[in-house]
């Protein structure tokens, strides 16, 4: 398998967005979206309202849905103070992370994933989450290693295994680990035929 890490658009198109609570119809057989970019990672859990609403990232200040500087002030002072009264408050802390990111402030923004991180998360959809705002922040090391705490906590999470063999494959060089989770995908016992069959794609392709 290639250590190639710049996936050709077929295999980019593969890679579903890991921002905001994103399901998958086809596979949980509910009102559940598919969305692709270049690259990101695919997710596939239940809605929880944890960073619902969001904005995109990625997009500086503009992206902030049109709104004004004192909006901003507003809102991030509204957010403060949720955290000074509950600083474990991780719907908080994922929305000051999108502001501190979207004013590109990377730092800023992995101070706050740290602050999630300190928290030992074990919803799957918030350490989903965690890993895409990693993954956006282009640490890929952390977005795998949050990736394998969701499989400590579910050894048969499909999406983790493959999210792990995308970036495994793509990002991280390790073609042995990503044959591994990906194969996983391909030959496991589950009920995911559109993620099997990506799964497979993907071990095919170099």
């Amino acid at each position: 398998m290639s250590n190639n890490t710049n996936p050709t658009p077929t295999a980019a198109r593969r890679i579903i967005v890991l921002v905001g609570i994103l399901v998958v119809a086809v596979l949980f057989l509910s009102s559940l979206y598919y969305r692709w970019e270049n690259p990101s990672l695919q997710k596939a859990v239940r809605p929880t309202g944890q960073s619902a609403g969001m904005p995109p990232q990625g997009e500086g200040m503009g992206g902030m849905g049109g709104m004004d500087m004192e909006g901003v002030r507003t809102m991030v002072e509204a957010l403060e103070k949720r955290l000074e009264l509950n600083p474990a408050d991780s719907e908080a802390l994922f929305q000051m992370e999108s502001i501190r990111s979207m004013r590109g402030d990377r730092e800023g923004a992995a101070a706050y994933l740290e602050h999630i991180e300190a928290l030992g998360l074990t919803d799957k959809a918030q350490l989903m989450e965690l890993a895409g705002r990693w993954f956006n922040l282009e640490d890929h090391a952390r977005a795998a290693r949050t990736l394998e705490g969701i499989l400590a906590l579910d050894p048969e999470e499909m999406f983790a295994h493959y999210n792990l063999g995308v970036l495994y494959k793509y990002r991280l060089a390790e073609p042995e680990k990503a044959r591994m989770h990906l194969e996983k995908v391909a030959k496991g016992e589950h009920s995911f035929e559109e993620l099997r069959t990506q799964a497979a794609k993907e071990l095919e392709s170099k």
